[in-house]
């Protein structure tokens, strides 16, 4: 494979990671490590521990709106068939995701969704131990109410070795005990045990969740790799002759400004794109529909996945009930092949998150769909105004499956603004009820005598609600198929890479953070070092 770094010129970088996410942190790390300079854009803000928000309430904090004059760590985008709920930061999503490190099932890779070239558990698995030795992975076994309930439930139903404890990237140290670097030899930065106060998901203000920042981008950094959060990405163009062999132009302005947006020009001799399902494809798209890359494959957008995920909650009606003395993510359980079911609390300050669900049933049929609303309305806002400390007493309920459902998200022009907007249709992203998850979620509410609620979105549009939206730039054998070749490798130009979800081609049925490391892993490892090479180049800080 070719190096790139004989086009780089004096304005410009050999490589420009466009996103700060799982994936584009791992290739941030390991193309310094070969020698290369690295420029990352991150349109999110950026944050230190003490910087996160206390509680969900911290909209400023929180939540991603920069037209409201909200600047935090998550983001909500309706596409108007699903919800899809991503993180927008320095770090990505793993600043605001539960920490859950889990590897896919066998049957995972058996979609034949996968690239045919690969056998791809035997291919992946040396990543997935690398990703998980620098993730910090380890096993939460600790006894809580949560878990409890859902051994009971296994045992009940005859599964008795279904429920298991989850593996999770946080410092299970003495709680509050602030140590020098465990992982990295002493080159990583001081960590603190975790306190077990549950707030994973509304930000780790403890230093304890082994968030990105505290591995991969700690380390970039420190061998000179540049971030500059608040700014995005908005055009992608390849430099004459314009495959990509002499490099590219990146243009990206201050995320969210609509009056001065200061725009500027990246030169990079090769692009690594790490947006994420939403930012990656919204770039390819633009690129493609401009004429300015004309040979990207026209599958962008296709094959999109939601991890076939579905999310309730059951809230206890006992004020006593404490579910956020532990971690998010308390136990797992697998009631079939296909099936992953993790119960979780958000953490005592995300009570402003109730309002995302409702008390109700999700509307199936549309005849009952008039009646339902009204009912369910009057019970929603008379559950939510009289219910005190609704997270404390509050377990979700996370559902994934491996199946072959998948979407086309497709990208259509705002009237007003005249900007591209990401958009699935709403019939084709409806599923069917799940099992599993909702006879848990019953189960739950029969046994605590909770309240059960489903998302908004699933309940008054009949969408779903995914925090693991995937796919869109799928791996693939041709164009025909997908995007990007099994090396990551975008179909029809040089020195352009994918690697983030947009890249995954099947349903995990599982949390797929540390597959996207893993394969962003290998996609770096095909990546050969800057000649002349240092002496440091080519050893990975953790290679197992």
């Amino acid at each position: 494979m070719s190096t790139p770094h004989h086009n780089r010129t004096k304005s410009g970088v050999d490589y420009v990671v466009i996103g700060s996410g799982f994936g584009g942190s791992v290739a941030a790390l390991r193309l310094a490590e070969k020698g290369y300079s690295v420029t990352v854009l991150e349109t999110g803000s950026r944050f230190t521990d003490d910087q996160l928000p206390r509680s969900a309430r911290q909209a400023r904090r929180f939540h991603w709106k920069p037209a409201l004059g909200l600047h935090g760590m998550l983001r909500l985008t309706w596409l108007g068939g699903a919800l899809a709920i991503s993180g927008c930061a320095v770090g990505g999503g793993s600043l605001s995701y539960g920490a859950a490190l889990m590897r896919p099932p066998p049957a995972a890779y058996r979609d034949p969704a996968w690239p045919v070239s690969h056998s791809w558990e035997a291919e992946l698995r040396p990543y997935l131990d690398r990703a998980t030795a620098m993730l910090g992975a380890v096993t939460f076994d600790e006894p809580t109410p949560a878990a409890a309930l859902l051994d009971a439930y296994a045992t009940e139903h005859a599964h008795p070795d279904a429920a298991h404890a989850p593996h999770v990237g946080i410092f299970l140290a003495a709680p509050g005990t602030t140590v020098p670097d465990p992982y990295f030899h002493g080159r990583g930065p001081h960590r603190t045990g975790c306190l077990r106060c549950g707030a994973c998901m509304t930000g780790c203000r403890h230093g304890a969740k082994n968030t990105l920042e505290k591995n991969y981008l700690y380390l970039a950094e420190r061998l000179g790799v540049r971030i500059l959060p608040r700014r995005t990405a908005i055009r992608l163009r390849p430099r004459p002759p314009g495959d990509g062999s002499s490099g590219y132009q990146i243009t990206h302005q201050r995320s969210g400004a609509r009056l001065r947006p200061h725009p500027e020009t990246l030169h990079a001799a090769a692009v690594v794109l790490a947006g994420g399902t939403l930012g990656t494809t919204l770039l390819l798209t633009e690129a493609r529909r401009s004429g300015a890359m004309p040979h990207l494959s026209p599958t962008i957008g296709h094959h999109v996945r939601t991890n076939s995920e579905t999310i309730t909650a059951v809230t206890s009606p006992d004020p006593r009930t404490d579910h956020t003395h532990a971690i998010a993510v308390q136990r797992c359980a697998r009631p079939d092949a296909d099936t992953h079911i993790q119960l979780a609390t958000y953490g005592p300050g995300a009570n402003a998150q109730s309002w995302l669900f409702w008390a109700g049933h999700p509307l199936r049929h549309a005849r009952r769909r008039l009646l339902h609303r009204l009912t369910d309305a009057l019970r929603t806002a008379r559950y939510l105004l009289t219910t005190r400390n609704w997270a404390r007493r509050t377990l979700i309920t996370l559902t994934m499956r491996q199946d072959a459902h998948e979407l086309t998200l497709h990208h259509t022009r705002h009237r007003l603004t005249g900007r591209l907007r990401p958009r699935i249709p709403r019939a084709a992203a409806a599923t069917t009820a799940d099992r599993p998850g909702e006879h848990l979620t019953r189960w739950l509410a029969r046994k605590t005598g909770g309240t059960v609620q489903h998302p908004l979105s699933q309940a008054l549009a009949g969408a779903p609600t995914t925090v693991h939206l995937m796919g869109g730039a799928v791996l693939s054998d041709t164009p025909a198929t997908g995007v990007t070749d099994p090396h990551h490798r975008v179909h029809g130009y040089h020195h352009l890479y994918i690697c983030d979800a947009s890249a995954v081609p099947a349903n995990l049925g599982t949390n797929p953070a540390l597959t996207i490391t893993a394969l962003a892993e290998r996609a770096m490892d095909h990546i050969p070092p800057k000649p002349p090479a240092p002496d440091w180049a080519f050893h990975p800080l953790i290679r197992v």
